[in-house]
């Protein structure tokens, strides 16, 4: 039987290339393979691609990819990741983060946060753990690589609303991410939202939109880092593009 036709009766199944070839060889054929880099190759036409040590058929541990967003304050981030959940309930979570203050009234460790000492933070931070940390108001919070594994272990799709630093992490991680840089009509219209939130004083928003002006900068200088390049003008139809973008993931997910 040749084993290009089988190929697609055996999903499910992890096995060495040349296994495969012994599985559905006959004894003639087996007498006509020759050694090459001390491995037993078919001398026949079987075309058949070898990447040791293992072929793998299955797509039933694939783990879906995070969904990184990325980008400026006051571009839409929040308001695109809400309203993609709302489409889709338990498909997409957020992972859980890490932070040295004490638990509050009511919070679980390991549901509400990952409760941990400022001596066990900065060892983490040491050991590069996170893909982004911050310290406010002398506590220390941050996003774990392991949190976000957790995430996709569980069958869900981690979405993470961090900095480019952040997003440059996941990536140094291995952790295969859907990248996206979501951005503002205009530079107006994006300074328009940040003082319309009505959340900052004039000085942050000064610093936000200095901080803006450079990721908008790193983004024109390496635009190949993101998969989609997101102008969020009309809600609707942002949420759109975003959706098609992760539709492999969710696919994934739904068929699993």
């Amino acid at each position: 039987m040749d084993p290009k036709k089988i190929i697609g009766l055996i999903a499910g199944t992890t096995v060495c290339a040349g296994s495969l070839y012994y599985l559905f060889t006959s004894k003639e054929e087996e007498e006509k393979k020759e050694t090459h880099n001390n491995k037993t190759l078919p001398n026949n036409n079987y075309q058949l691609s070898f990447c040791y040590p293992l072929l793998s058929f299955s797509k039933k541990n694939k783990l879906p990819r995070p969904i990184v967003l990325n980008g400026p304050s006051g571009c839409g981030k929040s308001t695109l990741t809400n309203q993609l959940m709302k489409r889709f309930p338990d498909l997409f979570a957020f992972s859980i983060s890490h932070t040295t203050r004490s638990p509050r009234k009511g919070e679980v460790n390991g549901v509400d946060y990952h409760f941990i000492s400022k001596e066990q933070f900065k060892q983490d931070i040491e050991d590069n753990k996170f893909v982004e940390y911050a310290e406010v108001h002398g506590n220390f919070y941050g996003t774990s690589i392991q949190s976000i594994k957790d995430v996709r272990e569980k069958g869900q799709i981690p979405i993470l609303d961090i900095n480019l630093d952040g997003g440059q992490s996941v990536v140094k991680a291995k952790l295969n991410p859907i990248l996206i840089f979501v951005n503002a009509p205009s530079w107006e219209i994006l300074e328009r939202r940040l003082t319309n939130r009505g959340t900052e004083t004039k000085e942050q928003i000064k610093r936000r939109l200095e901080t803006a002006k450079e990721e908008i900068e790193w983004v024109k200088n390496n635009p190949k880092f993101h998969h989609l390049h997101l102008i969020n003008n009309l809600l609707e139809d942002a949420v759109d593009e975003l959706q098609e973008t992760v539709q492999s993931e969710i696919d994934l997910v739904t068929k699993n």
